[in-house]
């Protein structure tokens, strides 16, 4: 059964870097929705922290009052 990737925040524990990825489909892509190493500065160390429900509709509120 295909199931979507819940929405999360990936950091690099060693830059800072972060990318917050969005509900997606079941299919991960490299460097899109997923990160096996900071794109910044190659750390494999990263954290992955799951954004809740509220947590995301208040994060797509937000960004479309500040369009």
């Amino acid at each position: 059964m295909v199931r979507a990737v819940s929405p999360r925040q990936i950091s690099c524990k060693k830059c800072g870097w972060s990318r917050y990825i969005p509900q997606t489909s079941d299919c991960l892509i490299e460097g899109f929705n997923a990160f096996e190493a900071c794109p910044e500065c190659g750390n494999t160390a990263l954290n992955t922290r799951f954004i809740s429900g509220a947590e995301d509709m208040l994060r797509s509120f937000l960004n479309r009052r500040h369009r």
